[in-house]
This record gives structure tokens, sequence and C-alpha cells, in this order.
């Protein structure tokens, strides 16, 4: 029976792992949500003060920008929101803040919805924060220097993506693509990788014009 249970393991262990699960705005944030809540900052641009993860209980974290927007150009349809854990981050007018949660490690969510078609036209943007290992493991499945990093250092999790995107730019740290969730709908994305700095930015839209799509995503990160 040993040398059963022997074969059995050494199996397991040369399995390969199974597929990368791709964002799916069709299904909620699975952490939930903080306690948060959405205010008009300076210059008539929104700010989210967030639970604060390292304060005392019912404490928040101000939501109050400590710099300008970036000096970035873009139409009346979208505007600016700030959160001390994301920084500014340019999303569509008419989307309401519906997830707003900060982890210790500094890792972030935040869902946004339209407050006239809040399933149809969403938005999710997320940081790995300074999770090394989370970083490797989401950014392996678009990103060859982070697949190699997740192996050499056990955080490969997953391999491969679920279904095919379309890579449309991309370079050594930013990939901008575009797939169909499990409804057939559309969703364009861009993720992005640390420099220097070990890290993993993400940010997934659904139900936005072209236009509008390039300006958000085009926008986001570093």
């Amino acid at each position: 029976m040993w040398a059963a249970a022997l074969v059995l393991s050494l199996a397991m262990a040369q399995a390969p792992p199974p597929a990368c699960v791709l964002p799916d705005l069709s299904t909620p944030h699975v952490g939930g949500s903080s306690d948060f809540e959405v205010h008009e900052v300076v210059g008539g641009y929104r700010g989210v003060s967030m639970s604060d993860p390292m304060g005392d209980e019912g404490e928040r974290l101000p939501g109050m920008p400590d710099e300008p927007p970036p000096p970035l150009q873009h139409s009346d349809g979208s505007s600016w929101l700030w959160s001390e854990a994301s920084g500014w981050l340019l999303v569509p007018v008419g989307f309401e803040v519906q997830v707003a949660v900060v982890g210790v490690n500094g890792s972030w969510v935040i869902e946004m919805g339209d407050a006239k078609a809040p399933t149809a036209r969403r938005l999710r943007a997320h940081s790995t924060g300074a999770c090394v290992g989370c970083a490797y493991s989401a950014g392996a499945a678009y990103f060859k220097s982070y697949a190699q990093a997740a192996r050499e250092n056990e955080f490969e999790f997953c391999r491969g993506l679920e279904r095919p995107v379309v890579r449309e730019r991309e370079s050594d740290s930013r990939l901008r693509f575009h797939y169909d969730d499990l409804q057939g709908l559309r969703q364009d994305a861009v993720a992005i990788i640390g420099g220097d700095d070990i890290g993993y930015r993400e940010m997934v839209v659904r139900g936005l014009d072209a236009a509008a799509t390039d300006e958000i995503l085009g926008a986001f990160g570093p």
C-alpha cells in the first residue's frame, strides 16, 4: 500500500499547476469590502476614505490627496479618484465605488459600477502591494520574467490562462489585452509589473466604448 501511496504522491508532485483564472467582473471581489466613505476633495474630484488596516476599529484613512492629479488631459467623461492606497485613478464619470479595501501589506482593491447600469458597465483595479509571492503569482500569467521567478521561488500556483486573450500592446512590464468572460462579454485590461520593485497592478473594465477604454486604461499605473 505504501508503494501505491508513493506513486500517487510522485504523480501529484509532477502534475502541472492549474490554469490561471482571468478576472471576471461578473463576480464580486472575493474579499468583500471595508467600511469606506466617498467625499469630494480639492479640485472637485473624489476621495475614498478606507478603513485603516493598521488603525483602531472604525478608524479610516483620510482619503485626502497630498498631491495634485497627474497633468494628463482627459475627456469630460472621466474624472480623478484618490485614495492613499491607490493614488490617483482616472475613472468614468457616473461610476460609484462599490468596494474599497486596503490590506496591511499595502495591497488594495477598488471596484466601481455605473450608477445607471451597475452590472453592464464596471471597473476593478487592484495591486498586490508589498506581497512578493502575490506579485509573482499574479504576474506569471502574463509576463515571462514573473513566470520564471514564480517557478524558481515556489510561487507558481497556476500556469497559463484558462482562456485565450488578445495581447494588444506590450512591453517587458506593461500589457494591454482583452478577452471574453464566461458570458461572452468583452473585458479590457491592463497589467503592470514592477521595475526595480517587485509588484503587480491591474485594471479591468467592461461596457465602456473604445475611446473611454483607451483613456481609462492608458492613465492607469506608472
